[in-house]
């Protein structure tokens, strides 16, 4: 295998990441390409959440949303949270 690149996803992605999102997704739920799109924006305004991309050899392979959340307990230390954690 070749070296892993971890990045923040982009518009670009969506194609990559419908195709990872319709391994969770039962057939024909998966948002299209526009819903997608926006979906992405939406993800990229909330601070403290991130869509990242593992890329082999320029290809997207895996990717995960991060949450990272303010917390009461523990000293109000944040936490995160993953989501769609997905990986060829």
């Amino acid at each position: 295998m070749g070296e892993i690149t971890i990045r923040d996803a982009g518009q670009g992605d969506v194609p990559a990441l419908l195709r990872l999102l319709g391994q969770l997704d039962p057939p024909g739920e998966a948002p299209g390409e526009p819903a997608a799109g926006a979906a992405l924006d939406a993800i990229g305004c909330h601070p403290g959440v991130r869509l990242v991309v593992a890329e082999v050899a320029g290809e997207v392979v895996g990717s995960v949303m991060l949450a990272v959340l303010p917390n009461l307990s523990h000293h109000s230390m944040p936490f995160a949270q993953l989501e769609n954690l997905i990986v060829d």
